[in-house]
């Protein structure tokens, strides 16, 4: 047998244990938390997990479908990140983390929540809305917060706000010039 035809069958053997590896790898997100973020780190997404998210936007057929979509979304990777990191412990606002290391204020959910939609907008996933980076608000002048924000194709902005809630529920998605008048879900 010539030398290239022997080294055959050892090139696809190496091929065929180098492919599952790919298959499985998983995605880096980048998360912080810690008030301010103060802590600036990414967490895996398996392949897997990948699909759940993507499962999530299927069946999306119009903005509201879409909105919905994100909105679960959001809740998914917090899940998915809680149980690599402390942000499992977060509580919704700012007065009921006590001193959870992985407690979160509207800058860390803001900022993370803007990564994730150019994450799932990258993936593919996000077709309706373009990812707009992040918003403020201060309508009672000392209430200072921030959210996440996406555009609809019509160009109607929408607050993707996580901050309300403890870990891993969905996220408000809400019109910004309702949020932007102190809304709360509550």
């Amino acid at each position: 047998m010539p030398p290239t035809r022997a080294l055959l069958p050892v090139l696809l053997m190496v091929l065929n244990a180098a492919l599952p590896a790919v298959a499985s790898a998983d995605e880096a997100l980048p998360l912080c938390y810690g008030y301010g973020c103060r802590v600036d780190t990414r967490f895996a997404v398996s392949t897997s997990q990948q699909a759940e998210v993507a499962q999530l936007f299927a069946h999306v057929a119009t903005p509201d479908d879409e909105r919905r979509a994100v909105s679960q979304a959001i809740g998914l990777l917090e899940r998915i990140a809680g149980e690599q990191t402390p942000i499992r412990d977060d509580k919704g606002g700012n007065f009921s983390d006590g001193t959870s290391p992985g407690r979160r204020d509207c800058v860390d959910h803001s900022t993370t929540n803007a990564e994730w939609l150019l994450w799932l907008r990258d993936k593919g996933w996000l077709r309706l809305h373009t990812p707009a980076g992040k918003a403020w608000r201060a309508p009672w002048i000392v209430d200072l917060h921030y959210t996440a924000v996406m555009t609809e194709a019509s160009g109607r902005q929408w607050a993707v706000d996580s901050w309300f809630f403890d870990n891993g529920h969905d996220a408000a998605v809400v019109p910004l010039d309702v949020w932007m008048k102190g809304y709360s879900p509550s």
